[in-house]
């Protein structure tokens, strides 16, 4: 498809980064698109996972996303999806408190919660000595996806952020530097300036989706979803690859549109159709039962 044509056919949409502030224009992403991300997710493969819904990203908002942050990556795709499947949807979730089902409804426009607590990136780790951070970005969690749950890819994760190390002497920038290097500097700190870089860390801004709910004993609860892979899966859950080919299907027997035509559909305009269609045979099949009857 042509650059001319996809001004033409998608509607363009504005938005603010939440961390950097920067304004951005993007495009909902179509069918095609959405069974990339699907793909992916089959896989369970994070990095696969992530590699593929950047890709996306990119594509929608006509530039390498891979340098952004990770909040701003993760605002990125909670809106792509707003805008290609719908604000507001119904979910199934179980609560961790009572291990009930509960159903409940997430509004993209309301529900997004973001927490810029912006810490100071230059640590002093001990009197002369300074580490400096880059802010991470989401390119560091596609080469270590598993940051948060392994204390290998965790060090993998810090190293890579290391903007400059100084002390009385000399100022390292962490470009010229071996990930062997920093990994032996970090090593060898005491466990409590290594809390002064972890602390750093958790204190960086994070998103997150909260979800309200009503058990069955007439609690009000709540459970929030952060975390780009568990943003993914749960925004995600709306549809299998099985049945968005079986949906594919449907469209090509039942309304003859072509598998190129599928493809170039946005995914709510897909919804709507398979709506008109179920209606459209539910009529034709309470037709034939009348026409019976008689």
């Amino acid at each position: 498809m042509s650059k001319l044509n996809e001004i033409i056919k998608f509607p363009k949409y504005k938005l603010e980064l939440p961390i950097s502030k920067k304004e951005k224009y993007f495009r909902p992403f179509t069918v095609r698109e959405e069974s990339t991300i699907l793909l992916g997710k089959q896989t369970e493969d994070k990095v696969i996972i992530l590699k593929n819904l950047i890709d996306v990203v990119s594509q929608c908002f006509s530039e390498d996303v891979s340098s952004m942050s990770i909040t701003d990556f993760e605002y990125c795709f909670l809106k792509l999806r707003e805008k290609s499947i719908g604000e507001v949807e119904k979910f199934t979730i179980k609560c961790p408190e009572t291990q009930e089902s509960v159903d409940v409804s997430v509004n993209l426009l309301e529900d997004i919660l973001v927490y810029n607590t912006e810490p100071k990136n230059k640590i002093e780790i001990d009197e002369g000595i300074f580490i400096e951070f880059n802010k991470p970005s989401i390119k560091q969690v596609l080469e270590n996806p598993n940051y948060n749950n392994d204390f290998e890819s965790n060090i993998k994760f810090i190293a890579n952020c290391v903007k400059k190390i100084q002390n009385k002497k000399e100022i390292l920038e962490g470009k010229d530097l071996s990930y062997v290097e920093i990994k032996e500097f970090i090593e060898n700190l005491s466990s409590k300036q290594f809390k002064k870089i972890t602390d750093y860390f958790d204190e960086l801004p994070i998103l997150l989706v909260e979800l309200k709910y009503i058990t069955s004993d007439g609690t009000s609860r709540s459970k929030s979803i952060t975390g780009i892979f568990s943003l993914i899966n749960f925004f995600f859950d709306h549809i299998t690859i099985h049945t968005f080919y079986q949906l594919m299907f449907q469209m090509k027997y039942f309304h003859n549109y072509s598998i190129d035509e599928y493809y170039e559909l946005l995914p709510w305009q897909r919804q709507v159709l398979m709506h008109l269609i179920i209606a459209e045979l539910e009529k034709e099949k309470n037709t034939q039962n009348n026409t019976i009857s008689i």
